[in-house]
């Protein structure tokens, strides 16, 4: 049976990983996770070549981290191990602008660098800037089910609220006859500003 390993581990705030685990096991894939923390790059190196590794996150990795600088030379050393021990990298990429603009030039060296070493680029939806296989969002999928369930809120736009996910666009389009809920954090002053 063919292994897929995936970054980053299972976690139960975010059904995500678990969701893409169901379809790869459906497809015949046995599925191990890795966080990818040195002490496993470590590892690795003694360890047979791997066929395939997919990288969820990756780019934001940095983005999270209290000490910046040390977190990209420790990503930039697993990202050349990985290349090393696997034979293809599958990069999903989820985010298009850094978490944390503190951080914003390691996410566009770390994207470059992905990009580089990716023998394929995943998105959820089509992006003009770069050539990406576009797979649907497994937790956005609509069943028949949910279509014919009332539901309270008609429409629903959920998640971190940032100006290039396109919010004003979408508003300034959006029937005013149609009741629309927006859930998330916004960090931008001028943004949520301009969105009340």
């Amino acid at each position: 049976m063919n292994t897929i390993w995936c970054y980053p581990n299972k976690n139960e705030l975010n059904r995500y990983i678990e969701s893409n685990e169901r379809v790869w096991k459906k497809a015949g894939y046995q599925v191990e996770f890795t966080d990818l923390l040195l002490s496993d790059i470590a590892r690795q190196l003694f360890s047979p070549r791997k066929n395939v590794i997919i990288l969820n996150w990756f780019e934001d990795r940095v983005s999270y981290s209290a000490t910046p600088t040390i977190e990209f030379v420790k990503s930039l050393i697993i990202l050349l191990t990985v290349k090393l021990k696997f034979r293809r990298i599958i990069w999903v990429r989820h985010n298009f602008c850094p978490h944390n603009i503190k951080s914003e030039k390691f996410f566009r060296w770390i994207s470059i660098l992905l990009n580089k070493l990716s023998h394929r680029i995943v998105t959820h939806r089509p992006v003009k800037q770069f050539k990406s296989t576009v797979i649907p969002h497994p937790l956005y999928s609509v069943s028949k089910t949910s279509i014919c369930v009332e539901k309270d809120v008609e429409y629903i736009y959920f998640g971190t609220i940032k100006k290039y996910k396109g919010i004003e666009q979408l508003l300034s389009a959006w029937p005013s006859n149609k009741k629309i809920v927006i859930a998330g954090k916004c960090d931008d002053e001028n943004l949520n500003k301009s969105l009340i």
